[in-house]
């Protein structure tokens, strides 16, 4: 699954040389992160716990991004 969102992320995302692999490592740091993992619902429907899940799981890596954007 986090193969599919990298390459969709990546696919429709206009990203500088730079910033492609930041977001890279950021995705597969919230891949592993047992916090997301635990919280991953069974069912990635459209459904309250599944959006709660994707919120959460965007913004760790938009901090991620974030907090690495001058390395």
């Amino acid at each position: 699954m986090i193969r599919v969102l990298l390459a969709a992320v990546l696919a429709t995302a206009p990203l500088s040389a730079l910033a492609r692999p930041r977001l890279e490592k950021c995705i597969q740091r919230a891949s592993q992160n047992p916090e997301l993992q635990q919280s991953e619902p069974r069912s990635l429907g459209y459904n309250k716990a599944a959006r709660a899940w994707a919120r959460k799981r965007q913004a760790f890596i938009d901090q991620c991004v974030e907090r690495h954007r001058n390395d």
